[in-house]
């Protein structure tokens, strides 16, 4: 099995692709942005004693005194702001902030030719007061996580009026202004006399410049997109949430089987309204769900909410299956949400076991939350039109342990993990949000490759109704020739289901504290037991062609949702069994290879799988 991959992988000419391992972390805007910003002074502060001190040995002296001085003192601040010690922090930068203006006094006796000693000053003036007032934005809100959770432990709160993020609201003049001052001290920066920089420090400096206006950039940015963040948690008007619950133990192009659905809205950071639906309920309500897509035609009659993820592009699938949401009559959405199983397997990690209503010697864990809610949900299929309802009732205990949890770092520590893997995926109607989506790689996208470069996505939909998926094992081997400047493509998708018999004794390990002696068919063959039955989907380059294959009957489309051609095809795998489709096709791009030139091909993985390999 192999670990989680990364979302995109580039290779050059005769090179082997490889999958790069590994997880991002969250993205603390505040507390990155300020070492940042202050390392990058530091180090024009320290190349720059050489140049101030060459005017008057007894006011250069001072000048670098305190020049030392406040290289020490923001020195102490970044790494108090590094390690979270933002009250500290921010005592140092007011410490620093005297100290430049006492460095500007001495400037100002400097002739024209000094001017940027004047500049140098007042660069390290505006980062010191920069410094000390994003300190206090900092301890400002460094609880407000906290305080959101405990503030919403109720499920609806009692004060119509009460707002948390009026507070957040409080901070967006203060952020501002320390825009402000960043920019000014970019701005002196650079009218510094780069001629009266020793030759030896001119790079450092360059670099060192280049450094801090990145982290102007960066906090034009937070900004601009702050108050989109309170839009999002309804400062002005509620904002509602649709959540896709996906099964990827039923794979299909935007992670999984869409079983349930969770409506909620956020008013003022308060969740206000949450409830979970049954799919099919919705369903039944529905008149016209829209065309039949290639991949489902003869094994449905009529399209539903639950089969509309059919495209790997989220905002295409959301969009559509937001609409026929609608439909059915839930009210407007504004931001759709899609989790999987893992996501919800990683959060009782966080938070614990759960305990099932009606079972009370059972509890649900990280470890046994796949078979124990499957098998109960498949098992009661025949006795209850609502067999959807132990998985409700699950959503809503564990939403009650997450509110209660105080490791608000280790919860989006493990969202952002999640959602780098694409286990968790994002859209908005609000254009400002899903350009924010979209700038964090949340949104689910199909990337935009040049003419001249390669692609490949390959996406499975589970059409047999089994929860087998997580036992196949796929290898994707990618091979391609050169001729005449025409780039030739020869695909291998190789699937091994690796269910065992030992698997079923580990299932019933899990399900006796919820009253199961045996295990009973059909319930066994949809856990592991039975076949893997896919509608196989390999997107590449627009305007491929289809040389051969090694099985009939591939078909081939261009895609106006994702701008790729894709070839469909069935494969079918039982337990024990490899099996293998081999794809040749002519790719439309072109590459001049006289002497030399260069070749390289994007690949994205199918939201909600793990176990595959590129080769």
């Amino acid at each position: 099995m192999v670990n989680k991959l990364v979302d995109i992988k580039r290779r050059e000419k005769k090179s082997k692709p490889q999958f790069i391992w590994g997880r991002k972390k969250g993205n603390h805007k505040f507390e990155r942005a300020l070492p940042l910003l202050l390392i990058g002074f530091l180090l024009i502060l320290i190349l720059n004693m050489t140049y101030v001190g060459f005017r008057g040995k007894q006011i250069a002296r001072e000048i670098v005194e305190l020049s030392k001085l406040g290289f020490i003192t923001l020195e102490e601040g970044a790494f108090s702001a590094q390690h979270a010690d933002f009250e500290t922090a921010m005592n140092i930068f007011q410490e620093s902030k005297q100290v430049f203006v006492d460095l500007k006094d001495k400037t100002r006796f400097f002739e024209s030719s000094v001017a940027s000693a004047q500049h140098l000053a007042d660069a390290g003036e505006s980062l010191s007061i920069a410094g000390e007032m994003m300190g206090g934005i900092v301890l400002q809100l460094a609880d407000l996580p906290e305080k959101v959770l405990e503030q919403n432990l109720t499920s609806i709160r009692s004060d119509a009026s009460a707002s948390i993020t009026d507070e957040i609201a409080s901070a967006l003049p203060t952020v501002a202004t320390v825009n402000g001052h960043i920019h000014d001290a970019v701005d002196n920066l650079n009218n510094i006399n780069r001629r009266l920089i020793p030759e030896e420090f001119q790079g450092k400096f360059d670099d060192a410049l280049r450094q801090l206006t990145g982290v102007a950039d960066k906090f034009d940015q937070v900004e601009r997109d702050l108050p989109h963040f309170l839009t999002l948690l309804g400062h002005e008007t509620p904002h509602r949430y649709l959540i896709m619950v996906q099964n990827n133990f039923e794979l299909r192009p935007t992670g999984g089987f869409l079983g349930s659905l969770i409506i909620a809205e956020i008013d003022k950071g308060f969740l206000s309204f949450f409830k979970t639906e049954n799919v099919y309920d919705l369903d039944w309500k529905l008149e016209d769900g829209g065309e039949i897509p290639p991949e489902f035609v003869g094994f449905i009659d009529k399209m539903f909410i639950r089969d509309s993820n059919y495209t790997p592009k989220f905002s295409v699938s959301a969009e559509r299956i937001t609409d026929l949401v609608e439909q059915a009559g839930i009210p407007a959405i504004d931001t759709v949400v899609a989790v999987d199983h893992e996501v919800l397997k990683d959060l009782l990690s966080q938070t614990g076991a759960v305990q099932l209503d009606g079972y009370p010697n059972g509890y649900v864990t990280a470890e046994n939350y796949g078979v124990v809610i499957i098998y109960l949900i498949e098992s009661q299929k025949e006795f209850t039109t609502d067999d959807k309802g132990i998985l409700r009732g699950f959503v809503e205990d564990l939403k009650t342990q997450l509110l209660a949890s105080k490791d608000v770092s280790g919860i989006g520590t493990l969202i952002t993990a999640n959602a780098t893997q694409k286990h968790i995926q994002l859209f908005s109607r609000d254009e400002d949000i899903q350009r924010i989506f979209e700038q964090f790689s949340l949104d689910g996208g199909i990337k935009d490759v040049a003419d001249t470069e390669d692609y490949l996505l390959v996406t499975n939909s589970s059409v047999g109704g089994n929860k087998t998926d997580p036992y196949i094992r796929e290898r994707l081997i990618h091979n391609t020739t050169f001729s005449n400047g025409k780039v030739i493509d020869k695909l291998t998708v190789r699937k091994h289901h690796a269910f065992r018999n030992s698997e079923e004794i580990k299932w019933l390990q899990f399900l006796r504290p919820f009253g199961v002696t045996e295990l009973h068919d059909p319930s066994r063959y949809i856990l592991g037991r039975g076949d893997n039955v896919s509608q196989v989907k390999a997107y590449v380059p627009f305007g491929s062609e289809l040389i051969s294959s090694s099985i009939d009957g591939v078909q081939t489309f261009n895609d106006a949702d994702t701008l790729k051609t894709y070839f469909l095809f069935p494969m079918t795998v039982s337990p024990g069994e490899t099996v293998e489709v081999e794809l040749e096709y002519k790719t439309p791009i072109k590459l001049d290879l006289k002497p030399v030139g260069a070749y390289s091909l994007t690949a994205q993985k199918q939201a909600g799988s793990d176990d595959v390999i590129l080769e």
